[in-house]
């Protein structure tokens, strides 16, 4: 067979041409599936494997912060009240958890938080009027609310406990007592005890500041076995009853009794004040500092 053969170079043509059409159907069917990849990782379609993945993931991280703490502690419900109106105590659920014993009851609106309704009942007072010890007293009383500016309640802010279905009103156990002014009593106390054992560490590696402590060990005593412990006492009453706290007075106001231990107790207590949540409004540390200021001038 010669070079110049028709024959021989008809078929090397067709052979090209068929080698052709093949790349070129190869080549259109990987960029099909290309573009199909990159649809789904786009988002038009989601692997149900890397799905499964994610959730598994996520369930791990969750059961990881339940079993080392880590998570952030839950919130508690919260919500405003937005309606009011008296209710026949009949027409209050046998299932809700809060026995009403007046004649009529006190049907409070609420939205929580998350942009949900619901609805709480107190007793509502008879002619007598709102006495100090009753939940609507203390309620109002928690919220500086007077019971002859009831509608001074509309657009306060409620904490709420969940039970079931229902939700009730966080109440105080006792009537509010004490003044939050108290806080600046312990954090006074705190800085002043700081202070002294900072001193005590400077003399003990040297430095000649033993009338420095001499002329503390008065105010020292006084601070320590006085003034801490009642401004603790005080101000963990008034914690109790205006917040959430449900810790014992009498328990810190001990602890706070121990020289060079309330250094600590203290600011555990402060930490434990900080995180509690108050039934009306509490004013910063700073704004306390400046009124307690104007009260003296």
């Amino acid at each position: 067979m010669t070079d110049d053969d028709p024959e021989a170079e008809a078929v090397a043509e067709r052979d090209a041409g068929e080698r052709d059409a093949q790349d070129q159907d190869i080549g259109e069917r990987d960029t099909e599936e290309l573009d199909a990849e990159e649809r789904d990782v786009a988002g038009d379609s989601v692997p149900e494997a890397a799905v499964d993945a994610f959730l598994e993931l996520e369930a791990e991280l969750a059961d990881t912060e339940a079993e080392t703490g880590t998570g952030l502690p839950e919130e508690r419900p919260s919500g405003l009240v937005v309606g009011a109106e008296t209710v026949p105590t009949g027409s209050v659920s046998d299932a809700y958890p809060l026995t009403v014993t007046s004649e009529r009851a006190l049907e409070l609106r609420v939205m929580l938080r998350d942009g949900g309704r619901t609805t709480v009942y107190l007793d509502w007072p008879g002619e007598e009027g709102v006495e100090p010890d009753s939940p609507l007293g203390r309620l109002l009383a928690a919220l500086d609310v007077p019971a002859d500016a009831f509608a001074d309640l509309y657009g306060e802010t409620l904490l709420l406990e969940r039970e079931g279905e229902h939700y009730t009103v966080l109440l105080p156990p006792e009537p509010p007592r004490g003044s939050g002014r108290w806080e600046l009593g312990v954090v006074g106390g705190l800085a002043f005890n700081a202070t002294v054992l900072g001193l005590f560490g400077l003399a003990a590696a040297g430095l000649p500041i033993g009338g420095v402590l001499s002329a503390l060990t008065v105010p020292f005593l006084l601070v320590n076995l006085l003034l801490l412990p009642w401004a603790t006492y005080r101000d963990a009453r008034y914690l109790r009853t205006h917040s959430d706290w449900d810790q014992g007075p009498p328990f810190w106001g001990t602890l706070s009794m121990i020289p060079v231990v309330n250094v600590g107790v203290s600011a555990l207590y402060l930490w434990s004040r900080s995180r509690a949540r108050f039934l009306g409004t509490e004013p910063s540390l700073g704004t306390k500092f400046l009124r307690a200021v104007r009260g003296l001038l």
